[in-house]
């Protein structure tokens, strides 16, 4: 199902998002060499009514030369929403993430794989 040597992408676990939209910022800085979230390639969506924040992400990392390693946004991002994996590594991180939820509930604050 997956090919050998597939490139890691941003992935986004919603639910661990707080919306403070330092992905935002640090993506247009990036971008721009200054602060205008509105020029980033990533734009936070606050549901209010549903009490969730949905990162939406439209970079290319394989064309944008300083995300081809460790993106700024998932490196800055304070809680783990955002992830730099393979897809199997992904499904598998969330596997985890969600198999211990229950047990751990500094997991809905912060991600175990935030390392921040």
């Amino acid at each position: 199902m997956f090919e050998d040597g597939e490139k890691p992408r941003i992935f986004v676990e919603e639910s661990i998002c707080n919306g403070c939209q330092m992905c935002e910022m640090i993506c247009s800085f990036v971008n721009t060499q200054g602060f205008y979230p509105g020029k980033g390639n990533i734009k936070v969506i606050h549901y209010e009514w549903k009490g969730r924040n949905k990162p939406l992400v439209s970079c290319d990392v394989e064309s944008h030369a300083p995300c081809r390693t460790l993106p700024q946004c998932v490196r800055y991002c304070p809680t783990g929403a955002l992830v730099w994996a393979t897809r199997e590594e992904f499904c598998s991180m969330l596997y985890d993430y969600h198999k211990n939820l229950e047990t751990n509930p500094s997991y809905k604050a912060r991600a175990p794989w935030c390392r921040r």
